[in-house]
């Protein structure tokens, strides 16, 4: 498994000196920079799989109904955004035609009960 480049908490917090010992109002926002940190790692190697990529590109419309052409935009738009980011993305080499087409395609967002994605 790869779990990405290990980030010592004890390293992090040696070069902050004292950061443990602030009021709290002045801490937290340096906590935060450590879990941004820490978030940013695991998002550099979690890899962003179709499904969930599917259902962010149909949410982003606020529609309960979709043009499954626009949706298929739409997850191409995302994608390619992703990869510009060097982003780890399963199955990368298909484009959103050939990831969503075939019979696994209906059974994976045609139970959808936000919404419907239409052929017209």
């Amino acid at each position: 498994m790869n779990f990405g480049t290990p980030l010592s908490v004890r390293s992090w917090l040696a070069d902050r000196p004292g950061v443990l010992d602030l009021p709290r109002e002045e801490r937290l926002p340096r906590m935060q920079e450590l879990a941004d940190t820490m978030l940013q790692r695991i998002g550099d190697v979690i890899p962003v799989t179709p499904v969930p990529l599917a259902a962010a590109a149909l949410l982003s419309f606020g529609e309960t109904l979709v043009r499954r052409a626009d949706l298929l935009d739409r997850i191409g738009a995302y994608r390619e955004h992703l990869l510009e980011r060097d982003a780890k993305l399963v199955h990368a080499e298909r484009t959103p035609r050939q990831s969503w087409s075939g019979p696994g395609a209906r059974s994976a967002c045609g139970g959808c009960s936000r919404g419907r994605v239409t052929h017209s």
